[in-house]
């Protein structure tokens, strides 16, 4: 399947478990584009030290947006700020492959901040040059993936099968 050809592929999708094998994702930007503000009036309480943690965006995620559905899947909490008892909630929507099969996938100089690829299989994939900033690699097999020039900040690396993987 070849994303190149579409002009926009929207915040918050869910690919999991989808057979993208082959597919081509050259240059596509799969990052969040759009981001949302909402204020919960006497929600504060959910930032107990007043500083923002992966801890506290849990609690805000299922305070907050429930655990119904994907969203917990889906939600990026970009920041959240406390105004007196009430708290004010910056966030967007991540791109899922959690479990999908993206075998030889061409993810060449895609934009691929803040993607899950949850336990997906990235074998023989090209990653090179592509942005994988805050990207979710947890479990994820990249045996045989092409990382080179990659940017892996602050990504989830606790993937398999490749050198980059922490464990």
């Amino acid at each position: 399947m070849d994303f190149t050809v579409t002009d926009v592929i929207e915040d918050g999708l869910l690919f999991t478990e989808s057979d993208l094998s082959n597919s081509n994702f050259e240059g596509v930007n799969l990052a969040p584009k759009l981001q949302y503000s909402k204020t919960f009036e006497n929600k504060a309480y959910l930032i107990g030290d007043l500083t923002q943690s992966s801890e506290n965006d849990l609690k805000i995620r299922d305070e907050l947006f429930g655990v119904d559905g994907n969203i917990p899947f889906l939600l990026l909490i970009f920041s959240a700020e406390v105004d007196g008892n009430d708290l004010t909630v910056n966030y967007g929507f991540r791109n899922n492959f959690g479990l999908a099969n993206l075998e030889n996938a061409n993810f060449k100089n895609a934009d691929l901040r803040f993607v899950d690829f949850y336990s997906a299989s990235l074998v023989n994939a090209d990653l090179s040059g592509a942005d994988l900033t805050n990207a979710i690699l947890l479990g994820a097999d990249l045996e045989g993936a092409i990382l080179d020039n990659a940017i892996l900040s602050n990504a989830n690396l606790k993937c398999k099968n490749h050198p980059k993987c922490l464990g």
